[in-house]
């Protein structure tokens, strides 16, 4: 089962957070995080002009690098979508 987010369809298997984004920008060390995903081109903007309500995070199944997805959803409408499992 693959989750569809604007312009990503992530395997479910491969996805291992599932954040908020009001409450990662609350702490400096999580902004800080988010700038140097961004700073490093690795935080991919999925929102289509909305605004970010979620960060998913995914780890590789072969190894390669993890994703970083800002997404509109909220965590609980992608954890419906996903069926609980978060």
């Amino acid at each position: 089962m693959n989750l569809h987010i604007s312009k990503a369809s992530l395997a479910r298997e491969d996805i291992i957070a599932l954040l908020d984004v009001d409450s990662l920008t609350v702490k400096r060390a999580s902004r800080e995080l988010l700038k140097s995903l961004e700073r490093a081109g690795r935080l991919k903007d999925c929102c289509d002009g909305e605004l970010p309500r979620s960060l998913v995070i995914t780890a590789s199944a072969d190894g390669g690098e993890d994703g970083y997805y800002l997404v509109s959803p909220n965590t609980s409408t992608l954890e419906k979508r996903l069926g609980g499992i978060y």
